[in-house]
């Protein structure tokens, strides 16, 4: 008997969920960026893409709802991005730019359950191939444990082959590095900023 060809992999394909039927068995291929990134799943009735990552943090849940909520916390953690929104469900929110007027994402506030529950859907706008893709889902799940919270981001609701999944996965720039960078800022003051090399000179 024959062996069935395996799908092909390019670099390019990281974080993608791939199909490959043969024989009547249907396997699903996870491709992860790195080691040690988002835990990344996929639901296999459904071939959902979902994103999610848990960080303990030595801090209280009103900080760690604080660093999710306020502008003046979010644009230390996100690059100088200020989110924006009035937390009442069905409301706008939106990420700003550090020039206050450009947006990054935007989205409706579907829950808000404070210091403990925060979902919302959005799209990303700072690249046209993200903002051409429908709305995907954050939910952001604070759970008490005393001297320490469970921060879980879960980001749900792509579209197959979504890019911005992609992005979310990537561990230099997605959530990540948002992750840990909010956990530095609540425990140490100072929020990780990663090295950025100049670029080359003509």
């Amino acid at each position: 008997m024959s062996t069935p060809d395996r799908p092909r992999v390019r670099p390019t394909d990281a974080c993608l969920v791939l199909l490959s039927i043969s024989e009547g068995a249907v396997r699903l291929l996870v491709i992860e960026p790195s080691p040690g990134s988002s835990r990344n799943e996929v639901n296999p009735k459904m071939t959902e893409l979902v994103s999610r990552r848990g960080e303990y943090i030595r801090a209280s849940a009103t900080d760690v709802w604080r660093a999710l909520t306020d502008p003046d916390m979010t644009e230390q953690y996100l690059g100088g991005a200020r989110i924006q929104s009035t937390w009442r469900p069905g409301d706008e929110i939106t990420y700003l730019a550090p020039d206050g007027v450009t947006r990054l994402l935007e989205g409706k506030v579907l829950e808000v359950i404070p210091n403990r529950r925060l979902v919302f859907e959005c799209k990303l706008l700072f690249d046209p191939r993200f903002a051409a893709e429908k709305p995907h889902r954050e939910t952001f799940e604070i759970e008490d444990l005393g001297n320490v919270c469970l921060l879980t981001a879960t980001f749900d609701q792509y579209q197959p082959d979504s890019l911005s999944y992609a992005f979310a996965c990537d561990s230099r720039g997605g959530m990540d590095l948002t992750g840990s960078s909010l956990k530095s800022l609540l425990e140490t003051g100072s929020p990780i900023k990663l090295a950025v090399e100049p670029s080359a000179k003509s």
